[in-house]
């Protein structure tokens, strides 16, 4: 367990926190690092930029209103005042928001899954992952997402790169949104990383790999959150179907 081992290098694979009401049960467990996390984990920066928009936009409404409240006229000054107090109030939510920014994401949570380079260009690279994205643990899918390149990895093509999935919403069989953050986001211990891989069932990469091919590459894939979700059938995933692995089950936040 990772408490016994401590460090930087120490993991552990088994079941995750519980999180409405379910758990993923094959979760990596391990010592994140802050600044590490901080630097290149993408969700954050994300929200960074959010944030900082929003203060440029609210600072703008202050501005605005401050400046309607010199004119003489009743309207002018009544509009003034909403636009200030509206100003205010998005200053004072995007201060809590900065203060609600965990480097930690989603990687202290979630399922471990595979993903592999299906694609790479200067600066970034598509993960194509392969994960069981249903509560009944019958529905398998590939997808993807676009991210800038990882450290501790070659970042291409093929690489093999373990990821952490947290999933959101029911619709259907299924769910509908899905997050996937690389383990290497979170730390930069080789040590962890190879670990991450090599829990992952050597039945899963060779389909991920076997099914790199259909990956097309799409501009529009955003950080984080997967698109271009595509369904296998039951004899593409025969062999690794949750109910021949139930350390396979995913979990709902």
């Amino acid at each position: 367990m990772l408490e016994e081992q401590q460090g930087p290098n120490a993991f552990s694979v088994g079941p995750g926190p519980v999180r409405n009401d379910s758990a993923a049960e094959r979760h990596l467990e391990f010592q994140i690092n802050i600044p590490h996390a901080r630097r290149y984990n993408e969700s954050v920066k994300e929200s960074r930029t959010a944030i900082i928009v929003m203060i440029v936009i609210t600072l703008g409404l202050i501005a605005f209103g401050a400046y309607l409240l010199s004119s003489s006229s009743t309207w002018v000054l009544v509009l003034g005042g909403l636009t200030a107090l509206i100003g205010i109030a998005g200053l004072v939510f995007a201060g809590y928001a900065a203060t609600q920014i965990d480097p930690k994401g989603f990687l202290d949570r979630g399922v471990l899954n595979p993903a592999i380079v299906c694609a790479a260009e200067k600066g970034h690279i598509w993960l194509l992952t392969l994960g069981e994205i249903g509560p009944s643990d019958t529905v398998w899918a590939l997808f993807a997402t676009k991210v800038a390149d990882l450290p501790g990895h070659l970042n291409t093509v093929g690489e093999r790169i373990p990821v952490t999935c947290c999933f959101a919403g029911i619709e259907g069989d299924r769910y509908k949104t899905i997050y996937v953050s690389p383990i290497a986001w979170g730390t930069d211990s080789a040590q962890v990383l190879q670990g991450a891989a090599q829990s992952i069932d050597e039945k899963e990469w060779q389909l991920l790999e076997s099914m790199r091919s259909r990956f097309v590459s799409d501009g529009d894939y955003s950080i984080m959150e997967a698109k271009g979700i595509q369904l296998l059938t039951q004899v593409e995933v025969a062999g690794v179907s949750a109910t021949e692995n139930p350390e396979l089950e995913a979990t709902t936040y």
